[in-house]
């Protein structure tokens, strides 16, 4: 039986780990040396760091803004419930953990502007970065702006009343009215935890 090797460009899961450490669980003296020989390759590969939970060197930052319209502006933007609420509906609707979040929530300058003006451009501004690690198991930041782009502005408004629900926050009508990002590559120097 051939055994295929561990993908260096893709993170491993801990059950990924833990059948390779299965496979090799005899205590023959080839096993063991083939074990050794495997363990090696996976700590090069940075799969025993994605399986231990270690995020690993930061890759890249997909940065974006995401704006809302909504009552209340003033007291929306200056509740910290409200902004661990969106983290949490922006970590849902991507598939990454709150805690490679950081976000600013700020007004957008209404003078002049009509009440229709406001819905239609949001008058509640979010700009958020999300940082991707190369053993977070959260693919790459393509694959996440690809994830992300495509949600409908109902969608987004949806997952952000469902965080601010599950954080009692009921007396905020809102609206996601648009949602952009872009992606930076990290440094080659940079590194995580």
């Amino acid at each position: 039986m051939v055994k295929k090797e561990p993908d260096a460009s893709k993170p491993c899961t801990k059950e990924a780990l833990q059948a390779t450490l299965n496979a090799y669980s005899s205590f023959s003296t080839g096993n063991v040396s083939l074990l050794i020989d495997k363990l090696t390759k996976a700590k090069a590969a940075g799969v025993l760091d994605a399986a231990l939970g270690r995020r690993g060197r930061k890759v890249a930052d997909v940065m974006g803004e995401l704006r809302l319209y909504t009552t209340d502006a003033h007291l929306f933007v200056s509740d910290h419930a409200v902004k661990k609420s969106i983290q949490q509906a922006l970590s849902d609707l991507t598939g990454v953990s709150p805690e490679h979040m950081t976000s600013d929530i700020s007004l957008v300058s209404a003078l002049g502007s009509s009440e229709v003006e406001q819905k239609l451009k949001g008058n509640v501004d979010v700009k958020y970065t999300i940082s991707i690690h190369e053993n977070d198991n959260v693919g790459d930041a393509q694959s996440l702006t690809d994830r992300l782009l495509p949600t409908s502005s109902d969608k987004v408004t949806a997952e952000l009343k469902k965080s601010l629900l599950g954080n009692s926050i009921s007396k905020f009508t809102l609206q996601a009215v648009s949602l952009s990002m872009k992606t930076v590559a990290a440094p080659e120097s940079a590194s995580g935890p």
